[in-house]
């Protein structure tokens, strides 16, 4: 990464994807004017994306099929057309202010809102779920089941089960919610922004794992068992799986 800061002139790289099989796309950050750019790094050089010079971007994802989108605030999502530096993005959602991306299983780019929802493109066709919603999607995962978990800056969890219509609104009250991570062994981990802690699905409730105050961004879970968690304030969390060395 120091590197990659380096050769971009001292921008703070958010994130770098691989593109079209010959460059690199980042998301770069300029600390001095609190902005977001798209670098692609072909043929040993950088270049801004010109296209989105002009727009504020806030965040990059990346298909499994090497699709790359960008989000704009308050105006949708760009998907890049390689090679991207000379190629117009394609604009979708136009108005639209996206808050996060996924992908399902199937193929679906998902993209919460930060009011009235989320979109859900399917390679054809936009469809909405959850267009009642009034606060932020935070994250949007998809389980081992199938079932898609959603979670929300102020109306909780909510969670569908693979083939159905209907969403289950899960710990409504709990506030600023994020999914922190669905481990190998299928586990659901929640963590509150404002309160921390951190809780886990079992399959038919959710189980306190750590009370607060430590806000949980990412866990994983490592071949033996044990979980290792990100915390913004509280560094790395380890918890050994039974018979584990520490």
């Amino acid at each position: 990464k120091g590197t990659l800061e380096r050769s971009l002139g001292g921008l703070s790289v958010a994130r770098v994807v691989v593109y079209d099989k010959t460059a690199l796309v980042a998301l770069c950050r300029n600390d001095r004017k609190e902005t977001f750019s798209v670098q692609i790094f072909r043929a040993g050089r950088w270049t801004e994306v010109q296209a989105l010079a002009d727009q504020k971007i806030s965040n990059l994802f990346q298909k499994r099929d090497g699709r790359v989108f960008v989000s704009v605030e308050g105006d949708g999502i760009r998907e890049l057309v390689p090679p991207a530096t000379t190629n117009a993005p394609v604009s979708m959602l136009p108005g639209a202010a996206v808050a996060t991306f996924s992908e399902d299983s199937a193929g679906a780019l998902w993209c919460g809102l930060s009011a009235n929802g989320i979109r859900v493109w399917d390679g054809t066709t936009w469809t909405t779920q959850l267009p009642k919603l009034k606060s932020a999607v935070t994250a949007i995962e998809e389980d081992g089941a199938g079932r898609i978990w959603v979670s929300t800056a102020a109306e909780g969890l909510f969670m569908r089960e693979k083939g159905a219509a209907e969403w289950k609104n899960l710990l409504r009250e709990e506030g600023l919610l994020t999914i922190a991570g669905i481990t190998r062994d299928g586990r659901v981990w929640i963590s509150n922004q404002m309160l921390g802690g951190l809780k886990y699905w079992d399959g038919k409730q959710f189980v306190t794992s750590m009370e607060g105050p430590i806000f949980v961004r990412a866990i994983i879970q490592t071949q033996d068992g044990s979980y290792v968690a990100g915390s913004p304030i509280g560094g790395v969390l380890y918890l050994p799986a039974k018979g584990a060395a520490k």
